[in-house]
């Protein structure tokens, strides 16, 4: 280099320092849209197998109430107050069954009640009529 020459050093342009900012936001802001969105998944999927159980208990509930209905259609008439035989049922299940006075007096004819339970909590509940035939 000659005397009384002055070097002059490259400065990077400023727009692209800038640009480094902005890259790092838009990253984050791609971060932050990504987990929003996986995280509505999961709550999705979660609330899904929630129903899905809440249905399974009540469509099993109703198939043991029925079978309890169509028992208690074949076993002779018990007196009002009393109860009928129980189906057998699956393990968390429970069923159980009233008797009460049809209104109008008739000693003939009778409310049957049938609760299923399952864990303690009711899920299906179903009244019928019976007859003394």
């Amino acid at each position: 280099m000659a005397a009384g020459t002055t070097v002059r050093r490259k400065r990077a342009p400023r727009g692209r320092l800038r640009q480094g900012g902005v890259i790092l936001i838009e990253t984050l802001v791609g971060i932050a849209v990504i987990s929003t969105t996986v995280l509505a998944g999961l709550v999705a999927l979660s609330t899904a197998s929630v129903a899905s159980n809440e249905v399974s208990e009540t469509t099993q509930g109703a198939v043991i109430a029925v079978s309890q209905i169509e028992l208690i259609r074949t076993l002779p008439y018990v007196t009002t107050g009393s109860s009928y035989t129980s189906v057998t049922t699956p393990t968390g299940y429970a069923v159980s069954n009233t008797t009460s006075a049809y209104p109008g007096g008739n000693s003939s004819i009778q409310n049957v009640t049938v609760q299923v339970t399952y864990q303690g909590q009711v899920v299906q509940e179903k009244t019928f009529v019976k007859i003394d035939r």
